[in-house]
């Protein structure tokens, strides 16, 4: 019902315009890549036990039912994840077995990254096995950031190319640096023209999206 004015000033009123905002879309979706050991410590489901071949709970030592883990999630299956509790129920917390990978997904999350779907590999994982992941992330329309913590040059550039696909230039690799031992004058030199060659390749992918 319309409002009374009983004295003289200056009032603010909000009339419903019927206009609803239009609500924002994530462009920030990461796909991760990093390697996981199989027999990674994984914690327990809350409220499940272990049991034997005959539905018996297990008991430890001290009489006390043993809790049943969460299975990590098999190599190569790309698995969304939307938290870093999520992520440590299927790949396990930080340890060892999966500290590289568990330090980007933690870092992704921690600045403010909702979604990811990460695939863990095996340790020694040849890049045969890095490229069928990726081929696998094609797939999946969401995802606008490429990430493989560690990777090597080899796999770095598996990873331009797939950014560089015709049908997926809306994303973005993001790379490491690689391990140095001892950091040379030519050493550097050559990480230098990597860089270059790497931001040429961006640079030249822009200008071909943006002249369409």
């Amino acid at each position: 019902m319309p409002v009374e004015y009983l004295t003289p000033g200056v009032y603010v009123e909000e009339i419903d315009s019927g206009m609803k905002p239009i609500a924002g879309v994530g462009t920030s979706t990461a796909a991760i890549i990093g390697e996981a050991a199989d027999d990674v410590t994984m914690p327990a489901q809350p409220g499940k036990f272990t049991t034997d071949a005959a539905g018996v709970v297990v008991k430890d030592d001290k009489g006390h039912p043993v809790p049943l883990p969460y299975a990590p999630t098999p190599a190569g299956e790309p698995k969304l994840i939307t938290s870093w509790e999520s992520f440590k129920n299927h790949f396990g917390d930080f340890q060892a077995g999966n500290m590289r990978l568990a330090h980007a997904v933690y870092g992704f999350f921690n600045n403010g990254g909702t979604r990811a779907w990460i695939a863990r590999l095996g340790h020694g994982a040849e890049p045969r096995d890095y490229q069928t992941v990726l081929d696998r992330f094609r797939a999946i329309d969401e995802i606008s950031l490429v990430v493989v913590p560690g990777a090597s040059l080899e796999v770095q550039d598996m990873v331009l190319n797939h950014c560089e696909d015709v049908y997926l230039q809306d994303r973005f690799a993001i790379l490491d640096g690689q391990p140095v031992v001892d950091l040379t004058k030519e050493r550097f030199r050559v990480d230098c023209e990597i860089a270059i060659v790497a931001m040429a390749r961006f640079i030249i992918r822009g200008f071909r999206s943006t002249s369409r």
